[in-house]
């Protein structure tokens, strides 16, 4: 976790963005690079760390900046293993390259 002391965010604006009222913590960031930091995630084992828990939450922003390629046992656990275990939860890969992309729709194609 990063935090910085000079900030003009206010308190709210954070818990609105993750944690509406009414609905509790729904959303979360996942910076993908910070999990894996000896690597790039390649392992079904390194997905499934990302993975912990996350059925709590209804939308979920993976971060892969700084990640140049995605192995596909990792996408395949989490694109379409969790995804289809967890149809409700949103998954959304953010600044991710076209190599990242690409596994992605690879391990996705055909499953709509």
């Amino acid at each position: 976790m990063k935090l910085e002391n000079q900030t003009n965010r206010k308190l709210k604006e954070v818990f609105d963005m993750y944690a509406p009222i009414e609905e509790g913590f729904i959303h979360t960031v996942i910076p993908v690079k910070e999990v894996c930091p000896y690597g790039e995630p390649i392992a079904r084992s390194q997905a499934r760390r990302i993975l912990y828990r996350l059925e709590e939450f209804r939308k979920v922003e993976l971060d892969f900046g700084g990640v140049d390629f995605m192995g596909q046992g990792f996408a395949d656990e989490v694109f379409r293993v969790f995804q289809n275990k967890h149809p409700d939860i949103e998954l959304i890969p953010v600044n991710a390259n076209e190599s990242v992309l690409g596994m992605v729709h690879h391990v996705t194609a055909g499953m709509r």
